[in-house]
């Protein structure tokens, strides 16, 4: 036996056989095979339909327009190791000038 092809795209076709699927008590082989269904095509259906992936109205859920904010870059201080053992952490654009001076003093 063939299975029936899903041809109108509009129609409640797998909700509907879902619903009539779980009124029947049968298994979904069962159901699947008396109605000429496609049992992977029924399972996705099925599953699709419990997850809420499918919006219950019928019509397709379209795409939301969201703005992205960038996140500042935090990057790690560097360290100047000198060759007397002294080392100056914490280097970073913002205390450019007070490390110019003290990598003077230290070295």
């Amino acid at each position: 036996m063939s299975a029936i092809k899903n041809t109108n795209q509009d129609a409640p076709f797998w909700p509907e056989h879902v619903s009539k699927w779980r009124d029947s008590g049968l298994s979904q082989a069962d159901y699947c095979r008396q109605h000429g269904l496609c049992q992977h095509s029924f399972s996705y259906h099925k599953l699709k339909n419990s997850t809420g992936l499918m919006p219950t109205n019928g019509e397709p859920a379209g795409f939301v327009r969201v703005q992205v904010i960038p996140q500042p870059q935090y990057h790690e201080p560097l360290t100047l190791h000198f060759a007397n053992g002294a080392r100056l952490t914490g280097i970073a654009e913002n205390n450019m000038e007070m490390i110019k001076q003290l990598a003077v003093a230290l070295s």
